[in-house]
């Protein structure tokens, strides 16, 4: 919290930091990599190939509007501190072998699949990895209700509209793809595809209506 929720208010209340912040890495003259004689020519090709435009549009999206207000009457940074909370709540029974629903522990198989294609940069089988993860994590019935308690809520639900808007999957794709070549050879992953785990309604469909529920609640707050 003593991080989390002054960085998050200063971002909403000040957007202008995300574009300062990017400006000092796009003009940055390398200095570093002199002192420290590291070769800086994958840093001046990614410098010079990304779409900076569309990443700061990305990063204004996900860092100065997604957690930005309230919704059901809470501020939604306090709600994103909860949010981490929720997700230390998940490390810390993963590396301490609890097999419980905030673990990773009962998403073994699974996420050794997703492990394994992240390193062998197997970007078709890290799509279909990442969505079977999300699914088994978020969608399990015995465990959804529990997940949504300690992650979800209406803020979290504004949240992911903000992400998976067009505009910002437009910036995200336009983003990738500028740097995608320098570091993959594969074509590049189903993007849209991968955005699907932002509407967790949808995503799992009837296996849960844990987050229709709640989507519902937040709706009519609104109305």
């Amino acid at each position: 919290d003593s991080i989390v929720k002054p960085v998050g208010h200063a971002l909403c209340q000040c957007p202008g930091l995300v574009d300062s912040s990017l400006s000092c890495v796009e003009n940055y003259d390398g200095m570093l990599f002199e002192i420290a004689e590291i070769s800086r020519s994958r840093f001046d090709r990614l410098r010079s190939s990304a779409d900076w435009k569309s990443m700061r549009k990305l990063m204004r999206a996900f860092f100065s509007e997604a957690w930005c207000g309230e919704a059901d009457g809470a501020d939604c940074i306090d709600e994103l501190g909860r949010v981490y909370h929720g997700m230390a709540v998940f490390l810390d029974n993963s590396f301490a072998g609890n097999d419980v629903c905030l673990s990773g522990v009962r998403l073994a198989g699974k996420l050794e699949r997703y492990l394994a294609a992240f390193r062998d940069f197997s970007a078709k089988e890290y799509v279909y990895a990442y969505l079977d993860m999300e699914k088994a994590f978020f969608c399990d019935s015995d465990c959804a209700e529990e997940i949504a308690d300690g992650l979800y809520s209406c803020c979290a639900k504004k949240a992911m509209e903000t992400v998976r808007r067009k505009s910002t999957k437009k910036a995200l794709i336009k983003t990738v793809e500028s740097v995608w070549g320098l570091v993959f050879e594969e074509k590049l992953p189903n993007i849209n595809k991968l955005m699907t785990v932002m509407d967790l309604e949808k995503f799992c469909g009837k296996q849960t209506d844990v987050y229709g529920r709640i989507n519902d609640a937040c709706d009519a707050l609104e109305a």
